[in-house]
């Protein structure tokens, strides 16, 4: 037996044979590792790194789709009635003006009755009689049949400051939860004198900063009819609710801790986040208001045809704002203004989900095959794949390289011609006979020994 050991060597015909059974390989079988050349292809091409791609055989495969959840939300905000209580309108019910506050009990009884668990009261609580603490302790005890009853504390911004009232300091934000700057809220350091009580805190009574003395941001409304009314004021220093805004938390069983204020941007309160200015309001989206009349709320006698007009509990929603004007006068923006700041605080978000089948992969690919799939143009060719066979194998080795790198070239450039249109054919296969081409063309020259070289 020779020393020498013998290689095998392949001819054309069968270096042909091998690539031409590549060829053969059916697409379903190539489909997984074509699908992950594909990918990578169009994640290069600036698809994402998400991108995945389904490579179907033909259009009769159905399109693989996967289930979608989509969320929608909205805000729904109830309507909140509006009393106000002008000089005129309480002349036809009450016999004294002003109201005292055994008649501000009366009214509030009343809308106790009538289901309203929130409640808000912006007056000057002057009277010009002196009135007993039993009647300040009534209005008291019916203010706390309210779930929310909160009394709208008037103050002023005076050269020497007073105590911050306990009932406001109690409520006060904390300064954690507040960012931005300060300096557009209304301010105040001094309440105004009112017939309850000396102090806010001598009366069992929940108050809220209301209406501030020579601040237009707490006695007229905004020029915008879309804006509320300021959320926030500083007293002494600390950021707290205003009336509307405290009314609104203890409806939502909040308290001050429990919401985040970005002045300027935005106020968190629950699950809601909602746009917030420099001067502590938003902008009134879902709001809705609506007028209640005193003589309604008082009167006593049943309806003349009960079947022609809604039940007492229709009429009056289960929230309430009530204005008693410090002129008297009838003018209802400020009153409106408010009621619509309350309905907007007491709004609640809801979700709705929705499925739906959407495609589970960014694009689908429709098999197209690169080679011809006639009989005559499969034979002609495996003809021209025989030839350059024989005519390339003979050439210098660094032409084969170049014809082997043009040829990786076109491969590649028909994938990303073929991805763009939505198209694959077998790369994987195309890729594997690319391969089989480099020992193909590969010549080796055998040395002997001696002058002669066969």
């Amino acid at each position: 037996m020779s020393s020498r050991s013998r290689k095998i060597r392949f001819s054309p015909l069968s270096w042909l044979l091998l690539i031409s059974l590549i060829c053969l390989i059916p697409p379903r079988l190539t489909r997984p590792a074509d699908t992950w050349l594909y990918e990578h292809l169009a994640r290069l091409g600036g698809s994402g790194s998400e991108a995945t791609l389904q490579l179907r055989l033909d259009s009769s495969e159905p399109v693989e789709t996967r289930t979608e959840t989509q969320e929608h939300h909205y805000v729904t905000c109830p309507t909140v009635g509006t009393l106000l209580l002008d000089d005129e309108t309480v002349h036809e019910t009450f016999a004294a003006l002003p109201l005292g506050p055994r008649d501000l009990a009366v009214i509030a009884a009343k809308l106790s009755d009538r289901g309203v668990t929130a409640l808000a009261i912006s007056s000057p609580l002057t009277w010009s009689d002196e009135t007993a603490d039993i009647t300040r302790n009534i209005l008291s005890e019916v203010l706390r049949r309210f779930k929310a009853a909160t009394l709208g504390l008037r103050g002023r911004t005076a050269a020497q400051a007073d105590f911050t009232p306990l009932v406001l300091r109690d409520f006060a934000i904390p300064p954690d939860r507040i960012s931005g700057d300060p300096s557009g809220l209304p301010s105040a350091n001094r309440p105004l004198p009112n017939g309850l009580a000396e102090t806010p805190d001598g009366i069992n009574a929940d108050w809220a900063p209301d209406w501030i003395e020579d601040e237009p941001l707490t006695q007229d409304p905004s020029s915008d009819p879309d804006l509320s009314f300021p959320l926030l004021m500083r007293w002494n220093g600390e950021t707290m609710p205003t009336l509307p805004l405290r009314v609104a938390l203890r409806a939502h069983g909040l308290t001050p801790a429990d919401i985040r204020v970005d002045l300027g941007k935005n106020i968190r309160i629950g699950s809601r986040i909602i746009p917030l200015d420099d001067n502590g309001r938003i902008k009134l989206v879902h709001a809705g208001i609506t007028p209640l009349r005193l003589t309604d709320l008082v009167s006593t006698g049943s309806p003349a045809d009960k079947d022609a007009r809604p039940s007492a509990d229709e009429l009056f929603p289960h929230a309430v704002v009530i204005e008693r004007p410090t002129d008297g006068r009838k003018i209802n923006s400020r009153l409106d203004r408010m009621g619509r700041t309350l309905s907007e605080l007491l709004g609640t978000l809801h979700t709705e989900k929705s499925s739906r089948q959407v495609p589970a992969h960014s694009a689908v690919l429709e098999y197209s095959p690169f080679l011809p799939t006639s009989v005559w143009g499969i034979l002609l060719a495996l003809a021209a794949l025989l030839l350059a066979l024989i005519v390339l194998k003979p050439l210098p080795r660094w032409i084969k390289g170049v014809i082997l790198l043009v040829l990786l070239g076109i491969l590649i450039s028909a994938a990303r011609s073929g991805l763009a249109a939505h198209q694959w054919f077998k790369l994987s296969a195309m890729l594997l006979c690319w391969l089989m081409l480099i020992p193909a063309l590969s010549r080796r020259r055998r040395r002997r020994n001696g002058s002669f070289r066969s």
